[in-house]
């Protein structure tokens, strides 16, 4: 019988697949799966309804480098103060505000092209930029994501969601020189690469069934439940109580992994991911 566990997570029993886009996160993008599944967040949301990421997000139509979409102006200019935990770091225009949470950014400023002069940016050429929110100062952020880390690009001037810009970056006299630096100069490379992939290295798994253990237990599901859906019914079946009881012991590492990423522990994630690498 399906069980619910949160307003974050999958109703119970849920599918690996469900989960399978955890393997594409990175560091500050897993942070918000953490947060989003805190017990204050989801007592915040409570059962309300989730905003649509479209009510602050620019969806390019195309990545080929066609017309700009302009958005209408009642979405052009919104935000959402509070992301809603039911949404997934993929679908989420996750951005930190807090000063000692904030992850990579660089500051632009933008300005039409002037006539017969190309731009430099056009947004619908970038696919790993799908979210664009107007922050606060009503300054513009890009919200760019991959599978390796992500950057917001803060711009004042001109919009570049609604039209082609050219633009300038700017490296205030407070700022830390050679970390900007590297954020500038990992820029393009950031911005051509390709938005998603799969990493299926050791700790990116148990991350995916750390979530998983941590929803099944908010659900109300054993150990044994939970190893279900990661591995299927007959494997569990044939090695559940094998030799070593290397299955078990796995549960028990992903559920007290997923406690911790989801009791707090976001925020050294965001630490690492502040720890922009070049």
């Amino acid at each position: 019988m399906p069980r619910p566990a949160s307003v974050a997570a999958p109703t119970w029993p849920p599918s690996l697949d469900a989960y399978n886009y955890v393997l594409t996160l990175n560091a500050e993008e897993i942070a918000w799966e953490g947060l989003r599944r805190n017990p204050g967040t989801n007592v915040i949301f409570g059962g309300a309804a989730p905003v649509t990421a479209s009510r602050a997000a620019f969806h390019p139509a195309s990545a080929s480098g066609g017309s700009q979409k302009r958005l209408p102006p009642t979405i052009a200019g919104a935000s959402i103060p509070f992301v809603h935990p039911a949404l997934t770091a993929p679908d989420a225009p996750i951005c930190w505000l807090a000063a000692d949470a904030q992850p990579a950014w660089l500051d632009a400023v933008a300005r039409r092209p002037l006539p017969g002069t190309p731009a430099d940016f056009v947004l619908t050429d970038h696919p790993c930029i799908r979210h664009v929110v107007i922050g606060p100062g009503d300054i513009e952020q890009l919200l760019i994501r991959t599978s390796e880390r992500s950057l917001t690009i803060r711009v004042t001037g001109h919009r570049a969601s609604r039209a082609p810009v050219c633009l300038k970056f700017v490296v205030s006299a407070q700022s830390r020189v050679k970390e900007t630096a590297a954020v500038v100069a990992s820029y393009p490379d950031l911005l051509t690469m390709r938005p998603r992939w799969v990493k299926k290295t050791s700790e990116q798994m148990l991350t995916r069934d750390a979530f998983i253990a941590f929803d099944g237990r908010s659900a109300g599901a054993s150990h044994r439940e939970v190893a279900e859906v990661i591995y299927g019914l007959k494997r569990v079946r044939d090695e559940w109580s094998g030799r070593g009881c290397s299955m078990k012991e796995r549960m028990r590492r992903a559920l007290a992994k997923g406690q911790a990423l989801c009791n707090g522990g976001h925020w050294r994630l965001l630490e690492q991911a502040c720890r922009f690498r070049s």
